[in-house]
């Protein structure tokens, strides 16, 4: 996320749908404001690459669906962000507002030094009003290195990290797991 929003008046949430669909670039929008989303590295590509193939493949004969970086999360009134993965078990849309989903069951951002502090902050904060959340993680793009918040009952949100190639991102709302080996797949691997 840009750490400024871009230059325009107070934006309504049908202009800024407009602006973000026409542009062809993922924005995030805050209470009138637009906030442009910034380059991807070929790390962060990768990731989200890998996440996104791994938990289709094992989501594909379930209730479960998982969205890329283009479809926006509702988080309330004022407010909708762009996650790089999302996941719902049998999503809801809201009709107005670009389609955007209502429920995720789990979401993931990969980490760069632009985007870390807000998507640990003001992001989060606002994915935790969301009731259907059940897991958030975080995925690290220079090192193997994921961070999990799982809610439990009565909303408590419990953290955990995940730090050994050999581990596993246990998704026990969405009934699926993903290996950190194939998370991060060929990001290390010198490019050719």
């Amino acid at each position: 996320m840009a750490t400024q929003p871009l230059p325009f008046p107070y934006l309504s949430e049908a202009q800024f749908f407009a602006i973000d669909e026409a542009a062809g670039v993922y924005s995030d929008y805050w209470d009138g404001a637009m906030y442009p989303m910034v380059a991807a590295s070929r790390e962060h590509a990768l990731i989200a690459a890998n996440v996104i193939g791994e938990l289709m493949a094992k989501l594909e004969s379930g209730p479960c669906q998982v969205f890329g970086t283009g479809l926006h999360v509702r988080l309330r009134d004022g407010a909708y962000v762009a996650p790089d993965v999302a996941v719902a078990c049998s999503p809801k849309f809201e009709p107005s507002a670009g389609g955007s989903l209502l429920n995720p069951t789990a979401i993931i951002e990969i980490l760069s030094p632009s985007t870390a502090d807000y998507d640990r902050g003001k992001k989060w904060e606002g994915y935790r009003l969301l009731p259907s959340l059940m897991h958030y993680c975080l995925i690290h793009q220079d090192k193997v290195h994921v961070e999990r918040f799982d809610r439990h009952e009565g909303g408590l949100w419990m953290f955990s990290d995940l730090l050994e190639p050999d581990a596993t991102l246990d998704l026990p709302a969405i009934g699926c797991g993903i290996p950190l080996e194939k998370i991060y797949r060929r990001v290390f691997e010198p490019s050719s």
